[in-house]
């Protein structure tokens, strides 16, 4: 919400004047360090998503006049369409509790992003849930659509590099299983499931055990809160297989 020059002045000089009257030994207020808000700037048109992997998002505080928002009570996802142009502040609060202030700025000509955020480890250091996943390196790539792709392919390479770690999940999470129900008939052979500090891939050999060519769509089946599918071959004839890689935000070991 915007203030204008004199509302502004008046509310600073009442604080002020409170803190005056205040006695000696009570309490004063002061801006902690590190609260600034989160910015980033996204297209005025279409829907941006925003996740916190390992602590899904409850709940939203936000208001209605500049975006729509959608949280996915399933991913822990959140989605905004914004309605107009300009800045204007998210609150989220995560399933830990902890509530991240955004600043979001609606531009006609920023690029298209997905906005991933992270929890930076306190002095005390990273907690055991989440120590396996903060060893490992960020992907190198440059944005988040260069990152999963990077990701893909160091899977289907085998070559980890430090950026990529097999995990002791043995089913896919969440949006994966729910891509997955669409492609019944064909035979899945579970290969893994791995994870990078930005999200996690469910690895599997799909088969056409039918008597009909099967066409499959990457697209279709990141219509939910996937962040991304690959197929080594989108065309199977009778009998033949493909891998298939789904792509979400990453659970905790």
């Amino acid at each position: 919400m915007q203030m204008n020059p004199t509302k502004l002045l008046l509310t600073t000089l009442c604080a002020a004047a409170a803190a005056a009257s205040l006695p000696a030994d009570a309490a004063q207020f002061v801006r902690r360090s590190g609260d600034t808000p989160l910015r980033f700037t996204v297209p005025t048109e279409g829907t941006t998503m925003i996740a916190i992997p390992g602590d899904p998002i409850r709940s939203a505080v936000y208001d209605k006049a500049t975006m729509d928002v959608q949280t996915e009570s399933s991913s822990g996802q959140v989605y905004v369409l914004p309605r107009k142009s300009g800045p204007a502040m998210i609150y989220l609060t995560s399933e830990s509790g902890e509530t991240a202030p955004i600043e979001l700025t609606f531009s006609d000509d920023a690029e298209p992003q997905t906005i991933i955020l992270e929890k930076r480890p306190d002095a005390a250091g990273v907690p055991a849930s989440e120590a396996g996943r903060a060893s490992l390196r960020p992907l190198r790539a440059e944005g988040f659509a260069a990152e999963i792709k990077r990701f893909v392919t160091l899977i289907l390479r085998n070559e980890p590099a430090g950026e990529v770690e097999k995990t002791r999940f043995t089913s896919p999470g969440p949006a994966a299983r729910d891509a997955l129900q669409g492609l019944r008939p064909l035979a899945l052979r579970f290969e893994g499931v791995w994870q990078s500090r930005e999200a996690e891939a469910y690895c599997a050999t799909v088969r056409n055990g039918t008597v009909s060519t099967v066409i499959l769509d990457p697209e279709a089946l990141t219509a939910g809160s996937l962040y991304a599918a690959a197929l080594t071959k989108t065309a199977l004839l009778p009998g033949e297989s493909a891998v298939l890689i789904l792509v979400e935000a990453p659970r905790e070991h």
